[in-house]
């Protein structure tokens, strides 16, 4: 039964492989996936055989994953496993070191009293747990220094975003203000342009005059008018309502003419004023680009020199670390492999042949002994 925290520990191993956040991995990765949560990679790629399931194409979920892991350590335990522990530091797990310690006494034991089947038998089996003791911790840790770097790596990917959505808020900012700055230019110019109208109008109103024909129609009504010849005074009179309509509209038509021309030439420096603030918003903007691409760089550069550094750091660990491990868990067989050859008075009377220490036959291709080991403490021949 699994902890909370095994299971957490199982979904960060299991999303280190998941590399487009699909909830699922290849098939061919569950091999890994199996070796960096300490457990036997050949188990995985039994079981999907078993399964019938194409590793090529076939994705696998957690939940899946999860019940092939339960699965495995079922058949490790039924082949006699079951203290290898599934998680921890790469520290040396105290049952493992304490069952090699025993399988190295037995088969010490087994040597001296001649019972060399026994024997062979224990150190195949102490090899064997040796071997998956070492590789538990190695497995431990490359699977802490890959989360490591995936730690690393995500606070790198926030860092990222947090840096381009600063400097999206910035842009946006940027192109907010250049927006009210034109609508203002706008807006100023078409007030300026609304101003001129009425002032340019105005002006050219008050210097309209009459021609002198029209003027001199107009005394000589007021003249009529006041000798009381009225019919006379009436025909002047709208004589000269019609010159004076006639000299107004063709007054009009100059003014606005005069109007549009000045206003034609006020609209163009209003246009050529507005180009000014466009090209100086755009230059800005590229400017801004720039700094953000370089800024860019920078931030990708220095975060590759972090992961290249971490990872020459871990890999000097890792070797440092694997020699270690070696070294601690092969010093009894080692210091066996040293020993002086004993002279031949000093063999068992059951002593038959030469036997090399290392003349046994190797375990099988898996990794698993058939037979079924003895109890500890049970005795020499069987």
């Amino acid at each position: 039964q699994f902890k909370v925290t095994d299971m957490e520990s199982l979904r960060g191993v299991f999303s280190l492989f998941d590399k487009e956040n699909t909830g699922t991995i290849l098939a061919q990765d569950l091999e890994a996936v199996f070796l960096n949560v300490g457990r036997d990679p050949s188990l995985a790629s039994q079981m999907l055989f078993q399964l019938g399931v194409d590793l090529e194409h076939a994705r696998v979920s957690f939940d899946d994953f999860f019940q092939l892991l339960v699965r495995a350590d079922q058949q490790t335990e039924e082949n006699g496993l079951h203290d290898v522990p599934h998680f921890g530091s790469p520290e040396p797990d105290p049952k493992v070191m304490e069952f090699l310690r025993l399988l190295d006494e037995y088969r010490k034991k087994c040597e001296k009293e001649g019972n060399y089947i026994e024997a062979r038998k224990a150190k195949f089996k102490y090899e064997e747990l040796r071997a998956r003791e070492e590789y538990r911790q190695k497995a431990a840790i490359k699977s802490g220094q890959e989360q490591e770097l995936h730690n690393v790596e995500l606070a790198q990917k926030m860092q990222f975003l947090e840096f381009s959505a600063a400097w999206d808020k910035y842009m946006a900012d940027y192109e907010a203000t250049a927006y009210l700055s034109l609508e203002k230019l706008k807006e100023r110019h078409q007030q300026m342009l609304q101003d001129f109208q009425e002032t340019t109008r105005r002006q050219l109103t008050m210097k309209v005059k009459f021609s002198k024909e029209l003027l001199a129609l107009r005394h000589q009504e007021i003249a009529l008018a006041k000798q009381k010849k009225y019919v006379e005074a009436q025909k002047i009179k709208s004589r000269a309502d019609n010159m004076e309509k006639w000299e107004l509209a063709k007054m009009d038509t100059e003014i606005d003419e005069t109007i549009n021309r000045k206003e034609a030439k006020l609209r163009h420096q209003h246009q050529l004023a507005l180009q000014a603030l466009l090209k100086r918003i755009q230059r800005d903007r590229q400017e801004q680009i720039k700094h953000r691409q370089a800024d860019s760089q920078r931030l990708i550069q220095r975060n590759k020199n972090i992961r290249n550094d971490l990872v020459m750091k871990q890999t000097i660990e890792a070797k440092k670390a694997n020699l270690t491990i070696r070294q601690s868990l092969h010093t009894s067989m080692m210091a066996d492999l040293t020993v002086p050859s004993s002279p031949a008075s000093a063999l068992p009377k059951t002593f038959g042949r030469t036997h090399s220490p290392t003349g046994a036959q190797r375990p099988e291709s898996n990794g698993r002994m058939r037979h079924t080991f003895p109890v500890i403490g049970r005795g020499g021949n069987t």
